[in-house]
């Protein structure tokens, strides 16, 4: 075989310009940026990441650890147990929050000036002579175990916590009104939220009321 015949077999082998001319057409290629693929928005990414990141916080927190125990729908469901509230532990809050400045807090009053509610027949003889008092108020000298009240100077009106007052609902003067009865030594029965709402549609708005006027009730 001579030296000038190529074995078709092989591959030709390129000439240094041939490879120089395929090196240069690679350099004036330019980037597609036409195409169909492009790089992420970077709002879009960040928007994403959060969405990730907050759906992962909730389900740790309140997935309850995917226990069976949490969620079972082929469960029955549990018997909700209502605990029924003292009015008389509210009514105890309430009377701190107003009223242990004139009547102190254990109910002994100030000598001439703020009538005692321990033992008070004001307190325990009559659910709705107090319920007048609570809500509208009591103004001038009163009269309790024999020994008179508010007619000494210094001496400040009983003011009204009603809805003309300090604003109080028919439930919170049920519950100071209880919590007075049974407390300081007395013994009367819880009074009712409706037992206010009723008296406070019969009497509507008015000022305060004086003892004359409460004893004259019937």
């Amino acid at each position: 075989m001579s030296a000038n015949h190529s074995d078709p077999s092989e591959p030709r082998r390129l000439t240094d310009q041939e490879i120089i001319q395929v090196h240069d057409h690679a350099g004036e290629e330019t980037v597609d940026d036409g195409g169909s693929y492009k790089l992420l928005p970077l709002v879009m990414l960040a928007a994403l990441s959060s969405l990730i990141f907050f759906g992962g916080t909730y389900i740790g927190l309140y997935a309850g650890h995917f226990a069976p125990t949490v969620h079972d729908e082929r469960g029955t469901a549990s018997a909700v147990v209502i605990t029924k509230v003292d009015p008389a532990v509210i009514g105890k809050k309430k009377y701190e929050l107003l009223c242990t400045t004139c009547h102190g807090p254990a109910g002994m009053g100030t000598p001439g000036l703020f009538p005692p509610l321990a033992k008070s027949e004001w307190v325990v003889a009559t659910d709705e002579k107090l319920i007048r008092i609570l809500l509208n108020g009591l103004a001038g000298p009163v009269t309790v175990d024999g020994k008179e009240f508010g007619a000494a100077a210094g001496a400040v009106a009983m003011p009204a916590i009603g809805p003309g007052g300090a604003g109080w609902n028919d439930s919170d003067i049920a519950a100071v009104a209880t919590y007075i009865r049974q407390a300081f030594g007395n013994t009367a029965p819880e009074i009712s939220t409706e037992k206010v709402t009723e008296i406070r549609t019969k009497v509507g708005t008015r000022g305060a009321w004086s003892s004359a006027e409460l004893q004259a009730l019937k």
